[in-house]
């Protein structure tokens, strides 16, 4: 198996916090051999595909990923366990992504939503 690189994924969708209210979820478009990658074994005829997940917690500054396999037969998760490069790279990405979103980094991202829930609750 090999390494992530930055031609491999790319940030797809919108940053959005995570029901924790201290971590940011981005779907990232996978554009990498998932057999090459996670050591698995799906069909490129379509009918089966991989979505990619990273997860940042502004707390700790740990980033974890986790990726969906969708077969014909089944459906089902898995956790990657991305190496500090990789981990680097895509929490990179992320920023990258807030600030083109945002306008903000990761962790000013979360303390904005933070403070918008707290205002909304307050009325």
């Amino acid at each position: 198996m090999r390494e992530l690189t930055e031609k491999d994924i790319d940030i797809e969708e919108e940053l959005i916090i995570n029901d924790d209210g201290v971590s940011v979820n981005a779907y990232l478009g996978a554009y990498f051999e998932p057999n090459d990658v996670l050591g698995m074994d799906i069909d490129d005829s379509g009918d089966e595909f991989v979505n990619l997940y990273a997860d940042y917690n502004s707390e700790s500054g740990e980033l974890t990923m986790s990726y969906y396999v969708v077969k014909r037969d089944k459906e089902y998760s898995r956790p990657y366990n991305p190496s500090e490069s990789e981990k680097e790279m895509i929490r990179n990405l992320m920023e990258s992504a807030c600030q083109k979103q945002c306008g903000c980094s990761l962790d000013e991202f979360v303390q904005k939503c933070q403070e918008s829930e707290e205002i909304g609750l307050s009325m």
